[in-house]
This record gives C-alpha cells, sequence and structure tokens, in this order.
C-alpha cells in the first residue's frame, strides 16, 4: 500500500510555487482560471448570480426564489443561499410577509 508515498513531494516550506513547478504548466492554469467573476459596489462584492438576482428583482420586486431558480437554470436552494448572502450584506430587504410580500433593493441605489 505504500507504492505512492514517494510519488508526492513532502511540503516542508509550504511553497506552492515549487510544487506547482514539479507538475508542469497545467496546474498554474488551473490556479488562474479558478478566479470568480465577481463586481465591486463601494465596499460591498457580488459574484454573477448574485448580480443576475438583484437584476431579477429589480425587474419584479415580488418575484419568488422559485421562479428565480427557473430563468437561472439553478435549484432553488441556491437562489435562497444567494439570497441570504445579499440580505446579510445588506443589499436586499424583504417587506411584509413570505407571500405577499415585496423586495427592496436598498445598496445599489445608494452607490
Amino acid at each position: 500500500m505504500n507504492l505512492f508515498r514517494k510519488a508526492l513531494p513532502a511540503r516542508s516550506d509550504g511553497d506552492v510555487g515549487e510544487s506547482s513547478a514539479k507538475f508542469g504548466k497545467s496546474s498554474v492554469k488551473f490556479g488562474e482560471s479558478s478566479v470568480k467573476d465577481t463586481e465591486n459596489f463601494g465596499e460591498i462584492t457580488l459574484n454573477g448570480t448574485q448580480m443576475e438576482i438583484v437584476q431579477r428583482i429589480e425587474a419584479d420586486n415580488r418575484i419568488s426564489a422559485k421562479h428565480i431558480s427557473e430563468e437561472l437554470s439553478l435549484s432553488v436552494r441556491a437562489i435562497e443561499k444567494n439570497i441570504k448572502e445579499l440580505r446579510d450584506k445588506g443589499v436586499l430587504v424583504r417587506h411584509g410577509s413570505a407571500r405577499g410580500g415585496y423586495w427592496e433593493v436598498v445598496k445599489l441605489k445608494e452607490l
């Protein structure tokens, strides 16, 4: 079972550049391509999905998470998670009840 133990170099100093040089250029390309698409609004950073959600809510402030999920081809849970992050950042505010209420985009109007 110790066949692969010596195949990988031991990381003694934590130098990422040294280990990526041993694995070739593909490992460097992977690191560069994994950068998220984000937009900054003052001190608030939103990812692409959150920007799409904000745009949908600005167009229809009574839109449901289920309807947004259908439009963006994402799960309802993913939309709910992003809406929670937007609420925590102070971008969205919910007025009224879950069924009869509406959304308000707060922070983007101020910036």
